[in-house]
């Protein structure tokens, strides 16, 4: 079993990737969330996946959230435990992050990975730049058969190092909690009320009203999901995101 959480569809590709290398099988941690699914078999012989996004250099809360109430059922003593960090510059310290969760849930780690995708982060990166988009693609698909190679082969031990020390990941925690404020978020004319946002947003922080987004919680997982789904990229996030572009993985075409 592989557990993945994905807004804009890199990670969601990643973990189909590794899943038909391995002929395991993709779970939705979005869907988990939404349908109050915590519980699963974990059968002899069975692999344990986490495959996840990197979100100011860590694990997304979401995940840590799912994991610290997920009961596995476990069959045996024959299981294969990693956990993939999706990333574009950095993965910062989400390996360890990683284990520490993982642990709560009554699982141990055998390896953690990374496989550099498109960094679709804008507002630091441009999306409009192809040269940019296809650079992180190539080496994503180099990254992504390496990976599914060690996967395959089982290999332990094998485990990211922080790139930071725990005074910066305090610091990196803090600016994330700051960064999640929904008042950050901006719609403009171009805006026709069809509810994609809404419908994207994991956490639900967002409301049709009156025809036009409405952010309902002071704070939303930080996704972006929202911004590069609108199909009239009629919303932004800070002005720094305008014109910018959108990005969403060209191999997934529902994101779930």
């Amino acid at each position: 079993m592989i557990f993945y959480f994905s807004a804009t569809g890199n990670t969601q590709y990643a973990a189909q990737r590794i899943a038909e290398a391995t002929g395991d099988y993709t779970i939705s941690i979005r869907q988990c969330m939404a349908g109050g699914r915590r519980s699963f078999p974990l059968r002899e012989h069975e692999n344990f996946g986490i495959v996840m996004p990197t979100y100011f250099q860590g694990m997304p809360l979401f995940l840590q959230e799912f994991l610290e109430t997920l009961s596995l059922t476990v069959e045996g003593s024959d299981h294969y435990a990693y956990a993939v960090s999706t990333c574009g510059v950095s993965y910062g310290n989400s390996g360890s992050e990683a284990v520490r969760a993982a642990q709560k849930a009554g699982i141990h780690l055998d390896a953690t990975y990374r496989i550099r995708m498109v960094d679709n982060w804008n507002p630091y990166f441009n999306m409009t730049d192809r040269a940019f988009i296809q650079a992180a693609e190539d080496t994503a698909e180099t990254d992504l058969a390496e990976v599914c190679g060690k996967i395959r082969a089982k290999e332990r031990g094998v485990y990211l190092a922080d790139c930071f020390d725990a005074e910066k990941e305090r610091e990196l925690a803090a600016a994330y909690e700051e960064s999640r404020k929904t008042a950050l978020f901006q719609v403009n004319g171009q805006c026709i009320g069809c509810g994609a946002c809404a419908a994207q947003c994991p956490v639900q922080a967002i409301k049709i009203q009156g025809g036009r987004p409405v952010w309902v919680k002071e704070k939303c997982l930080l996704c972006l999901g929202c911004v590069h789904k609108c199909p009239k990229n009629a919303l932004s996030y800070t002005e720094e995101t305008i014109g910018h572009g959108q990005y969403t993985n060209p191999h997934v075409p529902c994101i779930v």
